[in-house]
């Protein structure tokens, strides 16, 4: 003899497993719909406090004002000896895109002033952030600290596989 399932009972245990099937997946990413990120980092490796002026642009824009992504300055404490760095706590994040980056020390000569073009490269990889170092340095070889930038490309998160 066959029992027969009602249609309430039938609709509630397949309403049941289609939630339980989906269960999780708000956490699950399908191809990210977040663009590439371009993370700057400022570091002061002078042995004197130093205020460091960003300048962020765009390089598709038709005006200044829409080209500025970054206009800023940053206090950077001086470094703790041979070695040691003062790095900025929280870096900007700005979408990894092509950028002209002017940089420059407040109360320094204009030859402490640097400007970098920046072209992103992580766009084939698997790698949600890249890292654009902006560092004042000084040494014995020139009078006033300056900045150097480096484009340290394509970075993977740390706790990435943890």
């Amino acid at each position: 003899m066959t029992r027969r399932t009602s249609r309430r009972k039938a609709l509630a245990v397949c309403g049941a497993t289609s939630l339980a099937s989906l269960a999780g997946c708000g956490s699950v990413s399908f191809g990210s719909s977040e663009p590439p990120q371009l993370e700057l980092s400022m570091t002061n490796f002078s042995s004197e406090p130093q205020l460091l002026n960003l300048e962020l642009l765009r390089t598709d824009a038709d005006t200044r004002n829409e080209a500025r992504v970054l206009d800023r300055s940053f206090e950077l404490a001086a470094s703790e000896g041979r070695g040691e760095a003062y790095s900025v706590p929280e870096s900007p994040t700005v979408e990894d895109r092509r950028y002209l980056l002017r940089a420059s020390l407040s109360g320094r000569p204009r030859r402490s002033q640097t400007h970098y073009h920046y072209y992103p490269d992580c766009r084939d990889a698997d790698i949600e952030t890249s890292v654009l170092a902006v560092d004042v340095f000084e040494d014995s070889e020139r009078p006033e600290p300056y900045v150097f930038v480096e484009n340290y490309g394509c970075q993977r998160d740390e706790t990435e596989g943890e």
